[in-house]
């Protein structure tokens, strides 16, 4: 709520190595963060344009913003202050005045907490991955496995057809070798 304070506040983080951006407006934080998102977000209650409650709300509304730790850093020391901005969405309240050591320890733990869950929400989409490629395996297995006892299905088909088949022809030839003799032998004695 101040720009001085902000200042203050930016250059005291910086000097523990954090990278810092200092916005004196929601609106304007709301802008910046939207082209390059943040790790976390520490946020004051009091704000000249939309107050600290606006801006979780509008940060939960909104798909790329909606994953950052909300740290509140505010004069507000009353509980329905604080489970206000919890339910607005952040993720922790500092009340002023600040101590640097616990603000930096909490920065730090919800920084870790976005770390793993970040890693968990990588290897949750490489399981799925693993999933999507294991179904597609089976189902080529499974298809694979239709295909050849189809094949086999057909070849003992034809196996079965195959055999009267060939009786038939066989017999056909005797019957046709029979009939020649017969034609030969009846144009002979007509002769």
């Amino acid at each position: 709520d101040s720009k001085t304070l902000c200042n203050t506040f930016c250059e005291l983080l910086a000097d523990l190595g954090f990278r810092t951006e200092g916005y004196y407006s929601g609106i304007t934080a709301l802008e910046a963060m939207q082209k390059d998102i943040p790790d976390l977000l520490l946020l004051d209650l009091n704000m000249p344009d939309v107050d600290g409650y606006e801006v979780c709300r509008r940060m939960q509304s909104n798909k790329a913003l909606a994953d950052i730790p909300i740290v509140v850093i505010s004069s507000y020391s009353n509980i329905d202050e604080k489970l206000k901005a919890f339910e607005a969405g952040a993720v922790d309240y500092v009340t002023k005045p600040i101590q640097m050591a616990e603000v930096q320890a909490r920065i730090e733990t919800h920084l870790s907490l976005r770390r793993y869950q970040r890693a968990l929400e990588e290897k949750n989409t490489q399981l799925t991955q693993t999933l999507d490629e294991l179904k597609d395996a089976q189902r080529q297995l499974i298809q694979t496995a239709k295909l050849a006892s189809i094949g086999k299905l057909v070849a003992g088909v034809a196996h079965e057809i195959n055999n009267p088949v060939s009786f038939i022809i066989g017999n056909a030839h005797i019957i046709q070798r029979d009939l020649t003799k017969l034609i030969q032998s009846s144009a002979t004695n007509v002769g």
